[in-house]
C-alpha cells in the first residue's frame, strides 16, 4: 500500500542513506580502505528506496501525537475557495510539486534530444592513433557493443561518454602520447561498462521529481564524483606508479584545456575530466596513487549486512500522526475507549477481542493491535 505516510517516511530513509554516502566519500581513510563500490551501493540504495514507496505486511506503525498531528493540521488549512473547490495549504504545495517537476522532466527530455542533436552536427576528424587504441580497448574489455562511436573534434571540450544505447566517445583534439590517449580512452569505456549513463540518467529523474528535496543534489553531486573515481580506481588497477603518474599528468592536461576553453558541455555525459573542486580533485589523485588494501572479507560482510538492515529497518517502521475521534461529535450511543473502560482479550486460539465497559465488541486484527487507540489498553489472557 501506498500513502502520504510512505513516501513521506521514504524520503526520511532516503536522506539518511545520502548523508552517510556524502559522509564516506569525504572520509580518506574510508576511501582508501574500502574503495568507492560501497558508497555507490548506498546511493543506489538509497534511489531504488525512492521508486519503491510501500507498506509491507509487516511494517511497524509508529504514532505520532505531536509533531505530525500538527503539520498535518497546517497542510489541511483552508486558504481560499474557488466556487465548490476548497484549496488548502497541502493541495497548493502539491500542485506546485507536480507543475515544476512535469517541467524539469520536459527540459531533462529536451536536454537529451539537443544534446544528440548536437552531437550529430559536430564536424569530426580521423584519429588513427585514437581509433586503433580504441578498438584494442574493445577487444580487451570483452561484450563489444554492435556500435559505438568515436567523435574527435576541436568543438569537443573535454574527453567524455554519452549514449544510452550506442556508446559514443567524444575526444578533443588533444597533445597528448599514446599511452595517455589510451588510458583517456579506458576511462571512458570504462564508464560504459558500469553503465554509469544510465545510472546518471536515474539521478537526474530522481532531482527533477523531487526538486525541493535538497539531499537529491548531494546525491547527484557526490554520485558523479563517486563514478569518476571508480573509473580512475579500475583503470589503474596493478599498474606501476609511473603508469599512474602519467594518469595523473593527462587528466591535468585535460583539465588545463577545460580552463582555457569557453564551450558549453553537454549536461547528459560522464567526462574524464568533470571533477569540480580541487578537494574532489586531490581525492582523485590519492585514490590513484594508494596502493591497493589487503582483501578482507568481515569487513565487506559487515558493511553489506549494515546496508540490508538499514533496508530492512526502512520497511519496518512508518510514521504517521496519531488519530482519535473527536469527543464533541460522539452520539449518545457512542462510547470513547480509554483504558479506565476497555481493555484486549486474548482467547485460546491466539485471537484478540476489544472488550469495552465488559462487552466484547469485536475482534482485532494484528494491525489495528498496533495504531491508536488499540495500542495503548491493557491485554489480558
Amino acid at each position: 500500500m501506498i500513502s502520504v505516510f510512505t513516501q513521506s517516511t521514504t524520503i526520511l530513509w532516503c536522506s539518511a542513506c545520502v548523508l552517510i554516502g556524502a559522509i564516506m566519500i569525504r572520509n580518506p581513510r574510508f576511501l582508501s580502505r574500502f574503495g568507492v563500490n560501497p558508497i555507490v551501493f548506498i546511493l543506489a540504495v538509497s534511489i531504488f528506496r525512492l521508486f519503491v514507496p510501500i507498506e509491507l505486511p509487516f511494517t511497524l506503525i509508529l504514532s505520532s501525537d505531536t509533531v505530525l498531528p500538527t503539520l498535518q493540521h497546517f497542510m489541511r488549512t483552508e486558504l481560499l475557495t474557488i466556487g465548490r473547490t476548497q484549496l488548502t495549504i497541502g493541495g497548493i504545495l502539491i500542485a506546485i510539486w507536480l507543475v515544476v517537476g512535469a517541467g524539469l522532466l520536459v527540459r531533462l527530455v529536451q536536454a537529451i534530444c539537443l544534446q544528440r542533436t548536437h552531437i550529430y552536427q559536430i564536424k569530426t576528424v580521423y584519429d588513427a592513433k585514437a581509433d586503433k587504441i580504441l578498438q584494442k580497448i574493445t577487444r580487451e574489455e570483452g561484450k563489444i557493443p554492435k556500435k559505438y562511436k568515436l567523435i574527435v573534434s576541436d568543438e569537443v571540450q573535454y574527453p567524455m561518454i554519452t549514449g544510452f544505447f550506442t556508446p559514443t566517445i567524444l575526444l578533443p583534439i588533444l597533445l597528448v602520447d599514446e599511452k595517455e590517449m589510451e588510458f583517456i580512452l579506458r576511462h571512458e569505456w570504462k564508464h560504459y561498462r558500469h553503465k554509469d549513463i544510465w545510472m546518471k540518467l536515474l539521478v537526474n529523474l530522481v532531482c527533477a521529481i523531487f526538486w525541493w528535496n535538497p539531499f537529491v543534489y548531494i546525491l547527484k553531486r557526490d554520485l558523479d564524483h563517486a563514478m569518476e573515481i571508480k573509473a580512475d580506481v579500475c583503470v589503474m588497477h596493478g599498474l606501476s606508479r609511473h603508469d599512474k603518474m602519467i594518469y595523473m599528468g593527462a587528466l591535468l592536461k585535460v583539465m588545463e584545456r577545460m580552463d582555457s576553453s569557453i564551450i558549453q558541455v553537454p549536461a547528459n555525459t560522464l567526462g574524464f575530466a568533470s571533477t569540480n573542486g580541487t578537494r574532489q580533485l586531490r581525492q582523485r589523485f590519492a585514490m590513484i596513487i594508494s596502493e591497493p588494501k589487503s582483501s578482507n572479507k568481515k569487513p565487506v560482510i559487515a558493511y553489506s549486512a549494515f546496508v540490508l538492515l538499514l533496508i530492512f529497518l526502512s520497511y519496518s517502521i512508518l510514521f504517521q500522526p496519531a488519530s482519535y475521534p473527536d469527543t464533541s461529535e460522539l452520539g449518545p450511543s457512542l462510547i470513547e475507549i480509554s483504558q479506565e473502560n476497555a481493555y484486549i482479550q486474548v482467547v485460546e486460539d491466539n485471537t484478540y477481542y476489544l472488550v469495552v465497559e465488559d462487552l466484547f465488541i469485536r475482534e482485532l486484527t494484528e494491525k489495528e493491535l498496533q495504531i491508536p487507540p488499540h495500542n495503548k489498553l491493557e491485554i489480558r489472557k
